[in-house]
């Protein structure tokens, strides 16, 4: 997935993920720009939803026209479960979502 066509704010950025779960468990590792930001590890909770947000390093963007994240699953598990993926500037969770 990547973002493009604007250059990137380094003013607490984060990627925001809404994902659910299912009976296979999920554990994947999360990347920007080949950088790895966080691991995602679901269990089954009768198909409920998670929200999450990540915190993106401000010198991982500073001076960027685009970014690349990267879901890439643990051995033998799933990357999976992610249904929205986002980056959110301060303004944009005030509003509710990016724009």
């Amino acid at each position: 997935m990547g973002a493009e066509g604007c250059a990137w704010r380094a003013d607490d950025c984060s990627l925001h993920l809404l994902g659910g779960d299912s009976p296979e468990r999920h554990a994947f590792e999360i990347f920007v720009n080949d950088r790895k930001l966080a691991d995602q590890t679901t269990r089954w909770k009768r198909r409920e939803f998670f929200d999450v947000d990540y915190p993106i390093p401000e010198q991982w963007i500073e001076g960027k026209t685009s970014l690349t994240v990267k879901f890439q699953a643990h051995d033998g598990k799933v990357a999976g479960g992610v249904f929205d993926c986002q980056v959110l500037r301060p303004e944009d969770r005030r509003a509710g979502g990016a724009k």
